[in-house]
């Protein structure tokens, strides 16, 4: 059998956010056939390089800063293109996937994000019944409050939610990753999707039930990510205050990805008081073996918390906003707390410091981790999803 794997950027081995989930997908079709893969950028990273050698028999990629054939003003209005989607996209590239395509014969196409699928809308009604695609996220929801004007807000998503529908209309299977994003897709669609959950797996000597520095909390995340610094904004604004009010001497890491320095990072957040920025950390497991707890505070978004399952994998307990722990079965004051504001962030922080409570909460997180959000879930979920995709 002979796989192509598609997605906008070169895959590599950062384990982060959807890099986890793609370098799965990865693993688990590599098993089942020959597989080449198709990106909408060429790599930039010698990381990605060699991942793309290792991992994949073929490589095609679309350079986009060339001088292509874009889509005219009219035409972008009549295909209802989202920014995610335009940007991606030129004609005389399209060409280049046809002829691809012609020349391999793939038996199966897995689309990694909504980015790249205006390319496979084009082509013939036959090659549909070949293609999958991973949504992951409901992004027609994520985006819906990324923009200052409501009216580009609302525009766009109307623009990704006609995307989501004609994937779902044309092609053979489409995977998300909870069942909560499944009740999100229209009932006339929902034969077609797939719940493929995230997982996270750390080696056993990482995790650390005994309780870490009760002056300390934890914040894991991409910084370049919108729902991640509007959520860490209204902490700062709206919980930090009252928080160090009430527990002087507590202090919070922030760790993540960014493209600007901590001195920046700490500035764009108006520098909150005892606040430690760490930007581009080669390994997170320092920073979880030296904080008591981790939080989500995220007020929009779509899809599972890697951070939450990552943390749980590292031993420690989660308080997040509802909206953070969706897609997710954690259960609040067992294997997770959910606060919404000061006081409730503190009831959660002061639950916690009870030792009892602390073990029971972790080792319950835990449990539901391994069975529900494990490798052995993950292929499980697919070999069963695989049975629908090939015949």
């Amino acid at each position: 059998m002979k796989i192509l794997f598609v997605r906008t950027y070169c895959p590599n081995p950062i384990f982060y956010g959807s890099e986890m989930r793609c370098s799965r997908f990865v693993d688990y079709f590599k098993k089942k056939g020959r597989l080449d893969l198709l990106t909408l950028s060429k790599p930039t990273e010698m990381a990605d390089r060699c991942y793309i050698k290792n991992n994949f028999t073929k490589f095609h990629f679309f350079d986009q800063k060339g001088d292509h054939l874009r889509l005219t003003a009219f035409e972008k209005f009549v295909h209802l293109l989202p920014w995610q989607i335009m940007a991606f996209y030129a004609k005389d590239l399209q060409e280049r996937l046809n002829r691809i395509l012609l020349e391999e014969q793939y038996d199966l196409i897995f689309i990694f994000k909504l980015d790249p699928v205006f390319y496979f809308l084009q082509l013939p009604g036959a090659w549909h019944k070949k293609i999958v695609i991973d949504f992951d996220d409901i992004v027609s929801d994520l985006y819906r409050n990324h923009y200052k004007n409501p009216l580009t807000a609302v525009k766009n998503s109307c623009f990704l939610k006609h995307y989501e529908n004609r994937s779902l209309e044309r092609f053979k299977r489409v995977f998300v990753c909870s069942s909560d994003a499944v009740l999100k897709i229209s009932p006339k669609h929902r034969q077609k999707v797939g719940i493929v959950p995230n997982i996270f797996q750390t080696a056993k000597e990482n995790h650390s039930p005994a309780e870490g520095n009760h002056n300390r909390i934890l914040f894991v995340g991409s910084l370049d990510y919108f729902p991640n610094t509007e959520g860490l904004k209204w902490f700062f604004d709206v919980v930090w205050p009252q928080v160090k009010k009430t527990y002087p001497p507590l202090r919070m890491t922030v760790a993540g990805k960014a493209f600007k320095d901590p001195i920046v990072m700490a500035s764009f957040f108006g520098n909150p008081e005892d606040v430690d920025f760490y930007i581009n950390v080669p390994s997170v497991m320092p920073y979880y073996q030296d904080c008591f707890a981790s939080f989500v505070p995220l007020l929009n978004g779509s899809g599972t918390r890697l951070k939450i399952l990552e943390s749980v994998a590292y031993g420690r307990p989660v308080i997040s906003t509802v909206k953070g722990m969706e897609g997710l079965d954690f259960d609040n004051g067992k294997s997770i707390f959910v606060f919404q504001d000061a006081q409730s962030f503190l009831d959660a922080y002061k639950a916690l410091l009870n030792k009892e409570c602390y073990a029971n909460v972790v080792e319950n997180a835990l449990s539901i981790l391994k069975q529900r959000y494990s490798l052995n879930a993950f292929i499980s979920s697919m070999d069963e999803n695989w049975q629908r995709i090939i015949p």
